[in-house]
């Protein structure tokens, strides 16, 4: 897709559109699908059955993310077409800037629902690699939820050895005395996320399984 007008884009509006631009297969919108919405809601298509099987909600936060997030990937994976399908307006009226639903908490709040009904559903304790604004928010919600962070990752010394919430702050160099507890990526910049997920990769972690990045 591409936002317009150019001359009034905003920096956030024009590094969101290179990051949707850049997910270019079913895999990478299942890896991206915790970072923000990984479909452009205007381009996302499909069948009636298994949108009347998934259903469409309102639920406070944003309904196109919901039914993306709903989708079961072991029965529904959403593929990418290869070329510009969209040319989309941006005006201040927009919903996604002037909705409630659409506000950056709700989408905090929608990651740390799914996140704890699936990748954590398994256990209430998990690793949280980053502790900026992302990750305070995403670790507040996901408490509400039962979810706990043993251990917060940080490569800033000033940080290292500091505790928070009871959780030490640690270096990714302990990373496997901690498994096999699910680790969650909360960088909300895409470079810093990149080097991450080279460094869990080299450890052979496997995205989705072993870790996930939640901006």
């Amino acid at each position: 897709m591409r936002i317009f007008p150019r001359d009034q884009l905003a920096a956030g509006w024009r590094a969101y559109e290179r990051w949707v631009n850049g997910i270019d297969s079913a895999a990478r919108v299942r890896a991206e699908a915790f970072v923000e919405c990984p479909v452009v809601h205007p381009t996302l298509m499909l069948r009636r059955a298994p949108l009347a099987e998934l259903g469409y909600r309102e639920a406070g936060w944003p309904e196109d993310y919901d039914l993306v997030l709903a989708r079961s990937p072991a029965r529904l994976a959403i593929g990418i077409v290869p070329r510009r399908l969209l040319a989309w307006r941006d005006r201040p009226g927009r919903l996604s800037r002037t909705g409630d639903a659409y506000a950056l908490p709700r989408f905090t709040a929608i990651k740390a629902a799914f996140l704890a009904d699936g990748f954590l559903a398994g256990t209430d304790r998990y690793v949280l690699w980053g502790y900026g604004g992302a990750g305070r928010a995403l670790r507040r919600a996901l408490a509400t939820y039962g979810k706990r962070a043993t251990h917060v990752i940080e490569v800033h010394p000033g940080r290292l050895g500091n505790v928070i919430h009871g959780a030490p702050v640690v270096g990714p160099e302990i990373l496997p005395t901690l498994a096999p507890l699910p680790i969650v990526v909360s960088v909300a910049r895409s470079g810093p996320r990149r080097l991450i997920r080279e460094a869990l990769d080299a450890m052979g972690l496997t995205e989705t399984r072993d870790y996930v990045c939640a901006a």
